[in-house]
């Protein structure tokens, strides 16, 4: 990654961090709107974060690797719908933001309706599923940036159906 990424990681990282420090401190008030604005506030910050970062790893032959995922080479057909595809991406990180009532599933199929079948719409749903790809990736090393719901998606200890 760039510099530029890791300081907005870092910066990123610093501003949920100061989030989840207020909370405790907002619920001594027992006030639900300053806790709602919290959430909103939150909710904005992480959705500018994502719409920016998506930005900044996005080029025309390749998603750059992230920390937990590997690079992933894009075809000619990704590159020419480049904002389809960051449309796409940027679904699949909503579909999981904690508020977000739709299965991720859901979201997917009502979301590509919104675009004609072919082409476009194939760039769609391979941005949707390179971002959710990430996610997974992330969730299976236990990076706690995005949740489902009031449940953490982060792993447990792995049990392994056969033995290794």
């Amino acid at each position: 990654m760039s510099a530029a990424t890791d300081s907005a990681t870092t910066h990123y990282s610093a501003a949920m961090q100061a989030i989840d420090s207020m909370r405790p401190l907002l619920r001594q008030y027992r006030d639900p709107h300053l806790l709602a604005l919290l959430a909103s506030v939150q909710d904005h910050l992480e959705s500018g974060f994502w719409l920016a970062h998506l930005q900044v790893l996005s080029n025309i032959r390749e998603i750059p690797a992230t920390p937990y995922c590997r690079r992933i080479p894009l075809t000619p057909t990704q590159a020419y719908h480049l904002d389809l595809l960051r449309i796409g991406m940027l679904e699949a990180q909503n579909s999981l933001a904690p508020d977000n009532q739709a299965a991720p599933w859901n979201a997917l199929f009502n979301a590509r309706l919104r675009f004609p079948a072919g082409k476009k719409r194939a760039c769609f749903e391979a941005g949707f599923l390179i971002r959710f790809f990430q996610l997974l990736q992330e969730a299976r090393h236990g990076v706690p940036q995005w949740s489902l719901g009031k449940q953490g998606i982060t792993p447990g200890v792995r049990h392994y159906r056969y033995p290794k």
